[in-house]
């Protein structure tokens, strides 16, 4: 699996191990929240392990991906929305990206 593929897979398994990590247990679906986050990763890594990436291919919502960071080489989380038509029509387009950032200590 290149990296590309696995920072998307793992970005999942990171967002559960934070919610864990950092006792953000807000409401009492929280936990359910969490297994969809899990049950979401593992159904990305199927899809990669089979040479699949049809999250790249989503359009007109938010789409949740990772990168892996070139300063400590942690899976880091970002989201790409892309709108109706991109990519598909020689036409440009806006497209959103958001990302966290992190304050060195």
């Amino acid at each position: 699996m290149d990296i590309h593929r696995y920072a998307d897979v793992a970005v999942y398994l990171k967002a559960a191990e934070w919610i864990v990590r950092h006792n953000e247990w807000y409401t009492k679906e929280s936990g359910k929240q969490t297994i969809t986050i899990l049950d979401a990763g593992l159904a990305r890594a199927k899809e990669a392990l089979a040479g699949k990436e049809p999250w790249r291919s989503v359009r007109g919502k938010p789409v949740g991906r990772g990168y892996v960071s070139m300063v400590d080489g942690s899976v880091q989380p970002f989201s790409v929305n892309f709108p109706p038509g991109f990519g598909t029509d020689g036409k440009k387009y806006r497209v959103d990206i958001v990302s966290t950032a992190a304050t060195p200590r």
